[in-house]
């Protein structure tokens, strides 16, 4: 929560409730001492009938004759005034009308000094009427012992308009400047031409105007805040374990008035984890405190102080915490001595762009990585704060940040993301396009360049040119200097340009020389569903450009602003893991990275702020390093279960994994059940966190089992949120995943129908197997024989070398009542591989009318002072025929009631409804709706149940 929210706080629990009734007319103020947490309280009060505004205040005007600078304010209208008609509190307030043009109140030079090294919020109530355009402003600044405004201290509130009711606004003054001796305060009331921007030049704006409005403002208060630090004994706010958290509290309060600290954390979803209270009695206090975390993640400390006099103010802090980094384990030790990039494998391919650090933040890059465990990074080199006169700084600054990256075999890449002021100038080239400041035949861009390249020339080879948007994809792109001017210091620079996913890349780039690498940025608002279809059209275009040999793909993550923060981490970690199915096994070993997963602060310059996708950027490569994805288990349309075996050139001890999320925006949250194999399964969260899937033994409704199960299945918790499950035979996953039923849709026109299993052998030996057929056909134990469904054979045997696939077979009758809709073949298999397998398996497939789609749904009414039971038949047809069907509803009970489609087009979708008396006789009763189709003769039968 931002200091101006918690301003609001304050004054509400200073003045009476908005709505209350007036007040008598209180005993005046007694001005509090400068010292003390209430500095100053301005009730608008009249005191002197002949004064027409508070003696401490003028009235700004645009006057110059009498020293009054501020255009736009009429000198002779528009005058603030006592108003004792409408007021917040007690009988009167200040109102500041409108006629046309600005009106204003401004407090006298002088009237509030101030502590240095104090805070200060200053909060007004504001009513308004009439306002359209205009609106009302709450503005402060310091001023200088000389009562000169300190430049860069003035803050302003949002543009407020509270029509007919008051509101509070306020701002907060703080980090005054060593020379700030006092506090200026304005009360505005301004037309849209003074605080809007303007979207056409100027000459050709009409400015609206309010000519008959005002505001009034009433209880301004101005109150010193204590200073707040709260801080992480982590470089970055990034906790690696085994590290615990440490937290730093710092209060300062110069008021010499008691006040209570209590210090909260909260994980991604807003619960509380942690909370500790901290007594204060004045003056100063430092503390450290560990908290104990439920585990991995992003997590919210904010520190909440409350005090006398309606205190109330608060200090928040994000980190994440991390699993301890995992190496290979021929690597010796964990010395940088020891890692290579052989070591590093493919975590290489993982890497994150730097957009922007200030001098103090570069030396939280090593750490950063670390923490990560990337084998990339891409940090800016150029940007717009880059003068000459820093040049020198940077360098030294980065050349130690450099030198601890290359010990840990971290590929280094710079970018000029833009030119240099100075150097944009003096070439006349948009500072978007630093590619057009490198001119070999001059030597202006020499001193912003060559100190940086004669220093990392020989390691770092790889620059990066402008930033994601700069190149639009329109016109050809010329390299020809840059290379010339870089290739002078660097060998063999390798010359990279940011792109947009959404343009083609092959024809702006076909004639692009000197350009070898691209990187591509896939926007946020790509759906995850459509991630994998999209990189596939990206590397086709790639493939077709010569001489361009490296590829990055840029994950554009969720605004933060827009989405909450566990979306954001779930929606990276399912697009990474498809554009990862699709880059993989690419030639060019292209690299999947993200922009900066933190953020910057100008009030906290050394350091940054993680954001959850930090954490989940982290579990990915964890996850997804040395494995493939190889298949996905058909578990139904709004599941998304991918199958990760490990690569060819994974550790020995990299295990076979599975990742599963449900993809409908209303999918239920029950379990699903599937044969992971006989191994320990640890379920891994996209914090990293570890726990142990549930064993379960076989299940006993195998006639209609909820999705395949096995002999030793596990429970497969699966939600929106992506899991990982390791420790999975890869091979039986994708033997299961492989088999099928062709054709999967029995059509009841015809009550005969020849079908196939098939089967694939994915391990890399020979296997044999029979394949039981149990169910529709009652052969389960324990269960009555369903003799309307034949199948035939119900034994199948098979033998198959690696990689081989075989169809075997299979004769299905039903009789005419079979209802249409989703069933299941469910097999006994077993299996002899690498081991023996014995797998209950089920392969979904469909009964019904070829080209109609059905839905049969109820609803109660109330119908003559009795429930009624409504059920609704929908069809749709889908074919290139038209349709005409007669329909019949049957209830226990009831008559049979009848309807006929006539001439249902193709696209065309209607419904028949069937109406109940007495629903309360249905109660868990069937009833069953029939559908002819008149000119084949074609029935489909479905029912529902009432509940």
């Amino acid at each position: 929560m931002s200091r101006l929210a918690l301003a609001l706080a304050v004054l509400a629990a200073l003045v009476a409730p908005i709505g209350s009734p007036a007040q008598p007319e209180p005993e005046p103020p007694v001005r509090p001492a400068l010292a003390r947490r209430i500095v100053k309280v301005f009730d608008f009060e009249r005191r002197n009938p002949s004064i027409p505004i508070p003696q401490e205040f003028r009235r700004e005007q645009h006057a110059p004759d009498n020293q009054q600078d501020h255009p736009g304010f009429p000198p002779r209208w528009n005058l603030a005034v006592f108003d004792d008609s409408v007021a917040y509190r007690g009988q009167s307030s200040i109102k500041l009308p409108t006629r046309g043009g600005n009106s204003g109140l401004r407090l006298n030079r002088g009237v509030l000094p101030i502590f240095r090294g104090a805070d200060y919020v200053i909060s007004v109530h504001l009513r308004t009427q009439g306002l359209r355009h205009a609106r009302a402003f709450l503005i402060a600044r310091f001023l200088d012992a000389q009562m000169r405004p300190i430049p860069g201290s003035e803050v302003r509130s949002d543009p407020a308009v509270s029509e007919s009711h008051w509101s509070p606004i306020s701002v907060v003054l703080k980090d005054p400047a060593p020379n700030a001796a006092h506090i200026q305060i304005d009360l505005e009331l301004l037309q849209p031409e003074y605080f809007q921007s303007a979207a056409l030049p100027e000459d050709l704006v009409i400015w609206r105007q309010d000519r008959d409005a005002a505001a009034w403002f009433d209880e301004l208060i101005v109150m010193q805040l204590p200073r707040v630090a709260l801080t992480l004994a982590s470089p970055g706010n990034v906790v690696l374990a085994p590290d615990t958290p440490r937290l730093r509290v710092s209060i300062s309060d110069l008021s010499g008035e008691p006040i209570d600290a209590t210090l909260t954390i909260t994980d991604i979803h807003a619960r509380i984890v942690a909370r500790e209270p901290i007594g204060i009695s004045v003056g100063r206090i430092t503390a450290e405190f560990t908290p104990e975390l439920p585990g991995f993640g992003w997590y919210r400390a904010t520190l909440d102080i409350a005090g006398d006099g309606g205190l109330a103010d608060s200090s928040t802090l994000d980190f994440v915490v991390l699993p301890s980094r995992v190496r290979d384990p021929s690597a010796r030790d964990d010395s940088p001595s020891t890692i290579t990039r052989k070591t590093m494998g493919e975590r290489t391919r993982f890497a994150v762009i730097i957009s922007e650090l200030n001098p103090e933040q570069r030396i939280l890059i090593p750490p950063l990585v670390e923490a990560l465990g990337i084998g990339a990074v891409t940090i800016p080199l150029w940007d717009e704060r880059l003068t000459l006169e820093a040049v020198p700084d940077t360098l030294a600054s980065l050349s130690a940040v450099v030198d601890e990256l290359l010990t840990r075999a971290v590929a280094i890449s710079f970018a000029l993301v833009r030119t240099p002021p100075a150097l944009a100038a003096a070439y006349s080239v948009p500072a978007a396009q630093p590619a057009r400041a490198l001119d070999p035949d001059t030597d202006l861009h020499q001193p912003f360049l060559f100190p940086f390249l004669e220093r990392f020339g020989q390691d770092v080879r790889t620059w990066q040119f402008g930033l994601f948007g700069d190149n639009p994809g329109i016109g050809p792109i010329h390299l020809d200097d840059p290379a010339a001017v870089i290739g002078s210091l660097v060998p063999e620079p390798s010359l990279e340009l940011t792109w947009l996913g959404e343009y083609v890349l092959d024809r702006p780039l076909a004639g692009a020389t000197h350009l070898a690498g691209l990187r591509v940025l896939i926007p946020a608002s790509t759906n995850p569903g459509h991630v994998a279809q999209h990189v596939s059209l990206i590397l086709e275009q790639f493939d077709r450009l010569e001489n361009v040999s490296s590829l990055t793909i840029v994950l554009e993550t969720l605004p933060p602003d827009r989405f909450a923060s566990h979306d954001v981490a779930a929606d990276l970690v399912m697009r990474a893991v498809e554009v990862w199915s699709v880059i993989a096994d690419h030639p060019a070993r292209p690299t999947l990275a993200i922009n900066q997963p933190w953020t910057t602060d100008p009030a906290a310059p050394a350091t940054v702020t993680p954001g959850p996708e930090l954490a989940a950027w982290r579990t990915l490569i964890d996850q997804l390093a040395d494995r493939r994805i190889v298949g996905h288990a058909p578990l139904g349309d709004d599941v998304r279960v991918l199958i990760l075996a490990p690569s060819r050139r994974a550790p020995p001890a990299r295990s076979g994994a599975v990742i599963a999320w449900r993809t409908g925006p209303n999918a239920p949250g029950q379990p699903l059940r599937l044969e992971l194999g006989q191994s320990a399964i640890d379920v891994v969260d996209i914090f990293g966190n570890r726990s142990t899937a549930i064993q379960f033994g076989p299940l006993a409704d195998a006639e209609q089992p909820a999705a395949p199960f096995a002999d030793d299945h596990v429970l497969f918790p699966i939600s929106h949120t992506p899991r990982f499950y390791e420790g999975v035979d890869v091979e039986l996953l994708q033997f299961l995943a492989a088999l099928s039923l062709e054709p999967d849709f029995l059509s009841v026109a015809s009550l005969e129908h020849r079908c196939a299993i098939t089967v694939t052998n994915p391990w890399p030996q020979p296997i044999s197997g029979e394949i039981s057929i149990l169910a529709p056909g009652g052969f389960v134990r324990g269960l009555p024989r369903d003799r309307s469904w034949s199948i035939s054979p119900r034994k199948l045997t098979f033998t198959l070398a690696p990689g081989r696939t075989r169809t075997l077979p299979i004769d299905i009758e039903f009789d005419t009542n079979q209802e249409a809709g989703p069933a299941q073949l469910v097999l006994d298999l077993e299996i002899s591989a690498t081991r023996n397998y014995h797998v209950t398996h089920a392969l979904p497939f469909k009964v019904g009318l070829p080209g109609l789609e059905q839905a049969i749904t109820y609803r109660f009414v109330r119908r003559n002072s009795r429930n009624a039971l409504i059920v609704e038949a929908r069809y749709r047809n889908i074919g290139s025929a038209s349709r005409t069907l007669a329909i019949a509803a049957r209830a226990p009970g009831f008559s049979r009631q009848n309807a006929t489609i006539g001439n249902l087009l193709p696209g065309q979708e209607t419904a028949r409804q069937f109406v109940f008396e007495n629903a309360g006789a249905l109660s868990g009763r069937t009833i069953y709706i029939f559908a002819i189709d008149t000119e084949t003769n074609a029935r489909i039968n479905s029912s529902v149940t009432i509940k």
